[in-house]
């Protein structure tokens, strides 16, 4: 991190790209964090994977937490962007249709890493939201449960 507490990736040049779909639910819940920071971005760790994964308005990028480091031609030091998802369409008729996306590699053989992200990518995100939820006092920090005294039933 830089002194102004801004984290720096870079873009490699991409080995492969494809159109698919995201889930709407998935693409909500990106959509909700984004609404629950000051900021441009949120970072969603992915944990079982080692990864670390920025939400922002366009796109998730996706970067190994084991891996890849760069320095551009000022010396500016920032982690390698693995897998990208980049939002195509944030136009839509409705909120429960699949969400079109592109898919980019920026190495070889990550189909297996982008299948995993699939799988653990949208509980990383729930697990934020919750998290979220819990910090912003959404939820109480203490409850009371209160015995039920049904009314009497009155003879007439």
């Amino acid at each position: 991190m830089t002194s102004d507490d801004t984290e720096f990736y870079f873009r490699p040049e991409p080995v492969q790209t494809s159109a698919t779909t995201v889930m709407a639910l998935l693409f909500n819940q990106c959509r909700l964090l984004l609404g629950r920071v000051d900021n441009d971005c949120v970072f969603v760790p992915i944990r079982d994977l080692q990864f670390q994964s920025v939400v922002t308005q366009d796109e998730v990028i996706f970067i190994y937490a084991q891996g890849g480091y760069a320095l551009d031609r000022n010396g500016e030091g920032g982690r390698l962007i693995n897998i990208s998802w980049r939002w195509d369409n944030l136009v839509r008729d409705s909120l429960t249709e699949p969400v079109p996306m592109h898919v980019t590699f920026y190495g070889n053989n990550l189909e297996e890493i982008q299948r995993r992200l699939l799988s653990s990518f949208p509980a990383a995100v729930q697990s934020k939201l919750d998290a979220m939820n819990r910090d912003k006092g959404a939820l109480p920090d203490n409850c009371k449960i209160l015995p039920f005294h049904p009314p009497k039933k009155v003879k007439r």
